[in-house]
C-alpha cells in the first residue's frame, strides 16, 4: 500500500497543481486513474534517470543495482539505509518534476486560480475585504432585496441553498422606488431564484451603534 501511494504521488501532485489554474476535465474514473498512473510513470522515470546520472558520477553514494538484483534479500538487509535514502530521493525528485511540469504546461494561465470552494463562499469569506457584504439581489420573480448578508448556505444543491439578507432590509418591486417592509427585518432568498446579485462591502451597522 505504501509503495503504491509513493508511486502515484507524483501524478496526484501534478493533477492537483494543474487543476488550480485550469478547469477540471470531465473524465471517467478509469481515465482519471490512467492519467495519474501515466504521469507517475513519466515523472518517476525522469527521477530514475537523474539518479542513474548521479550514480555514474558518484557510484559509492547509490545502490549497486546488479548486486541488489542478484541477492535482493541479503542486499536489502546490508544496505537498507542506502536503499531507503535513494527511494526517498527518487520520490522527492519525481514530485519536483511534477510541480515543474505543471508550472510549464499552465504558464500561460499563471494569473488564474481555481478554488474548490463555492464562488459565493469565496467571495464572502476569502476575498481580502473589510466589512460586511451588502447585496442587491434581483429574483426571477422581479423582486429586489437590498441589505447585508447575515448568513448563507455554501454546500448542497443550488435549489437547497439560501441567503439571509438583513436587517436592515429594503424591499422593492423591480423598476419601482424602494419600499421598506413594514413588518419583516430579514428575508430568506433561495439561490435558485436569484437572477443576479450586486455585492459591496461596508462597515457593519451594528458596530456603529
Amino acid at each position: 500500500m505504501v509503495a503504491f501511494l509513493l508511486f502515484v504521488a507524483p501524478g496526484i501532485v501534478y493533477e492537483l497543481r494543474r487543476e488550480r489554474r485550469l478547469p477540471q476535465l470531465e473524465r471517467t474514473g478509469l481515465r482519471e486513474a490512467a492519467s495519474i498512473a501515466l504521469a507517475s510513470v513519466i515523472f518517476s522515470g525522469g527521477a530514475l534517470l537523474l539518479l542513474a546520472a548521479a550514480r555514474a558520477l558518484w557510484p559509492s553514494t547509490m545502490p549497486d543495482v546488479h548486486r541488489w538484483v542478484a541477492h535482493p534479500h541479503a542486499y536489502l538487509v546490508a544496505h537498507y539505509a542506502v536503499l531507503g535514502r535513494t527511494l526517498a530521493i527518487a520520490v522527492a525528485l519525481a514530485v519536483v518534476l511534477a510541480l515543474i511540469a505543471a508550472e510549464v504546461f499552465t504558464w500561460d494561465y499563471r494569473g488564474a486560480s481555481i478554488h474548490p470552494q463555492d464562488t459565493i463562499w469565496y467571495l464572502f469569506h476569502r476575498e481580502d475585504r473589510d466589512g460586511l457584504p451588502f447585496v442587491t439581489v434581483k429574483t426571477t420573480g422581479g423582486m429586489v432585496f437590498v441589505g447585508p448578508v447575515r448568513t448563507f448556505d455554501s454546500s448542497g444543491d443550488r435549489a437547497d441553498r439560501h441567503l439571509v439578507i438583513g436587517p436592515p432590509l429594503t424591499q422593492a418591486t423591480y423598476g419601482n422606488p424602494d419600499d421598506p417592509p413594514t413588518i419583516w427585518d430579514r428575508v430568506v432568498v433561495a439561490l435558485d431564484t436569484v437572477e443576479h446579485m450586486y455585492v459591496t462591502f461596508a462597515p457593519n451597522p451594528a458596530e456603529k451603534a
